[in-house]
Formats: structure tokens, C-alpha cells, sequence
């Protein structure tokens, strides 16, 4: 059974660069690419799981200025998730959070938040872990 990479019909989700199938081959984890225009990428800063069972995606966005690059799914537990990821000074710039402001959105800045520097956001890679089921999605 073929199945479209889309949440709703005709909502392209963007172009696939990796794909992660679970243990008991029931879940597969999806990052992917924005393609606005032919030649133009910009990486997403959200991964997507296939549930086979439910026969639909679940989306989870990363932490705020960080973007998937990777996938792991636990070689025996089919629930338990890794994620590589990497800073993303654009997902930061695009009004979800900005850098020396703690991840917060324009609206949420406080004055204290402007103590902090640039250089207190962590800028290299992490592994963020994840717990997915059927009944419940995806948990942080």
C-alpha cells in the first residue's frame, strides 16, 4: 500500500532527506525539507511520524531554534526515539524565538531577558529523546 507524504489531502509536507523505521516495524520517523520553489531547501524544524497502525502522521516540532538532522529509533523498545539536532539561527529568526531572548516569542520578552548574550544559546548538536505510541503520540 503506497501512502502520500501529507497530512491533510493536498498539504505537501516537503521533500524526505531520512527516513528511520522502528523495531517491530510498525513506526517510521520522517525529516524533511521545505521546498518552496524548484531549486530552494529549507530544512524543517519539525520531524513526522508514520504510525502504520493508525494509518496516519504525527508532527513534533524540536526545541525552539534547533532543527532534526537525524533519527535513531532503540534497536529492542519500538517506543523509544532519538533525534539529532543542530542550531538553526533561521528557525530563531522566523518568530519562534529569538537568540538572547531564552527561546521565547517577541510577545513573551521580558526585560530580564535581555541579560542574556548570544553566546548562551547552545549552538552545537544534541539528541533530543522521545516516547511514541499509538495511543498517546509523541512525548517529550
Amino acid at each position: 500500500m503506497t501512502r502520500k507524504f501529507e497530512i491533510k489531502a493536498g498539504e505537501q509536507l516537503g521533500e524526505i532527506k531520512d527516513i528511520s523505521l522502528n523495531s517491530d516495524g510498525k513506526k517510521l520517523v520522517l525529516l524533511a525539507d521545505q521546498v518552496p520553489f524548484g531549486s530552494i531547501r529549507i530544512p524543517d524544524t519539525k520531524f513526522y511520524v508514520y504510525d502504520i497502525d493508525m494509518d496516519k502522521f504525527l508532527e513534533f516540532k524540536c526545541s525552539p531554534s534547533r532543527m532534526p538532522i537525524e533519527a535513531y529509533w532503540d534497536q529492542t523498545d519500538p517506543r523509544l526515539l532519538a533525534v539529532e539536532t543542530e542550531y538553526s539561527k533561521q528557525a530563531s529568526s522566523s518568530g519562534e524565538g529569538t537568540p538572547g531572548a531564552g527561546g521565547k516569542t517577541v510577545q513573551e520578552i521580558d526585560v530580564k531577558d535581555f541579560d542574556k548574550k548570544d553566546e548562551d544559546i547552545y549552538t552545537g548538536k544534541s539528541v533530543e529523546t522521545f516516547f511514541v505510541t499509538t495511543d498517546y503520540g509523541v512525548k517529550r
